[in-house]
């Protein structure tokens, strides 16, 4: 496979990316149930935020 193969780019960062926006989601079902959710929705930002920066260097 080359480094080019969608299927890498889709593994490498879509997937996480989905794992990540379901995370935050939680969270914010969470806070809406008036139950403790910050900690879901901080890990979620802070893993998103680590795959769009993955995402950058990606593509130079």
């Amino acid at each position: 496979m080359q480094a080019s193969d969608p299927a890498i780019f889709y593994l490498g960062l879509i997937l996480p990316g989905l794992f990540a926006l379901i995370l935050i989601a939680e969270g914010a079902h969470k806070l809406t149930r008036y139950e403790p959710g910050w900690v879901n929705i901080i890990l979620g930002s802070a893993f998103l935020l680590i795959i769009v920066i993955a995402y950058i260097f990606f593509l130079r």
